[in-house]
């Protein structure tokens, strides 16, 4: 099944209701923004929201909100059920620096952003408020959660010093340390908190860190790509890595199986296009790969990991930055700018 949609011209805020169906690039302006609201049970494209400046990211609360992020540190709380903003206000000032990346651990009650500079900034969902700056390295590039009621701590891996670090956050306190190798991209958790999988930069080598162990010790596995994006769907045994692959015609999408410190390449998919992100439905069945054409548009692919194949393929026109679901999985929410 193949939709299209696009997003408005214009930069005034809308909705439209629709009948039917970390990239490492710079801009120069301001990029007209949208999320497009994608039901998961025909994945049909419902709406369009717009009036997003330089939107980002992108991270769901629950089944009635989702926040998008700013390069220039503009926070959007959107209501889903009205598909409307709710409010929106400043995280930090200036254009960021680097890259930026928005985190909400379970039970969602705050919500982490990588912003500008070198401090990760806590903000309340209740209260609208930033409630703590901390310190966790010089440089923050990727952070990662378990989606368990038990969790306690974040996974931030760093760019300049190219350590990955373990933030308590009970009081946002850097708890543990380890040494990645190379520039971090991406980072993949497993909900028992025993492996965390790492993308770097330049060499081509994904590191199976065990983190269930203290001093964290880290393995390596050559997967011979770099991936911008990585998953465990839930009651998987499979990671998943978006391999891009910039300078080829089209991209793939590598399934590593982890043990103890090694790692087994089950499976390599092709897919449209250079993936770019990925995200799993609660019930981990459906995997969503957003990739870029690498003519500047978006196509979204479902697959289906309980049966194989293809369940649909959604062409967006504009670029592609992020993706999220509903806590229920009722919509994919993907993000993308003209």
């Amino acid at each position: 099944m193949k939709k299209s949609v696009s997003l408005l011209p214009a930069a005034a805020l809308a909705v439209i209701l629709v009948c039917g169906c970390h990239s490492l690039t710079e801009f120069e302006g301001t990029l007209h923004s949208g999320v497009v609201f994608i039901r998961t049970d025909d994945y049909t494209v419902e709406a369009i929201l717009e009036g997003f400046d330089d939107g980002r990211a992108i991270c769901s609360i629950n089944n009635n909100t989702f926040y998008v992020l700013g390069s220039t540190g503009t926070l959007y709380k959107v209501n889903s059920e009205e598909m409307v903003i709710d409010t929106s206000f400043s995280v930090w000032n200036g254009p960021a620096l680097g890259p930026i990346d928005i985190l909400s651990p379970v039970p969602r009650s705050k919500v982490y952003i990588i912003g500008n500079g070198s401090e990760i900034i806590e903000v309340s969902v209740s209260s609208n408020q930033v409630t703590d700056i901390f310190w966790a390295g010089p440089s923050p590039a990727c952070m990662v959660s378990t989606e368990t009621a038990a969790n306690t701590s974040i996974y931030i891996g760093d760019s300049q010093d190219n350590r990955l670090r373990q933030v308590d956050l009970s009081n946002n306190i850097v708890v543990r340390s380890a040494l990645i190798g190379y520039q971090p991209y991406a980072l993949g958790i497993d909900n028992l908190q025993q492996f965390l999988l790492v993308s770097a930069y330049y060499d081509n080598v994904m590191r199976i860190m065990n983190i269930g162990l203290d001093p964290i010790h880290a393995g390596q596995y050559n997967v011979g790509s770099s991936g911008t994006d990585i998953v465990l769907p839930a009651n998987g045994t499979q990671f998943y890595m978006a391999d891009p692959n910039w300078e080829g015609g089209g991209g793939s999408l590598i399934a590593v199986r982890v043990d103890t410190l090694g790692g087994m390449r089950d499976s390599t998919i092709s897919m449209p296009g250079h993936p770019v992100r990925l995200s799993a439905t609660p019930s981990g069945r459906y995997l969503h790969i957003l990739s870029n054409t690498g003519t500047g548009d978006t196509i979204l692919t479902v697959l289906d990991l309980f049966f194989g194949g293809t369940v649909a393929e959604i062409e967006l026109s504009g670029y592609p930055w992020d993706l999220t679901l509903h806590a229920n999985g009722e919509y994919v929410l993907v993000l993308i700018a003209n």
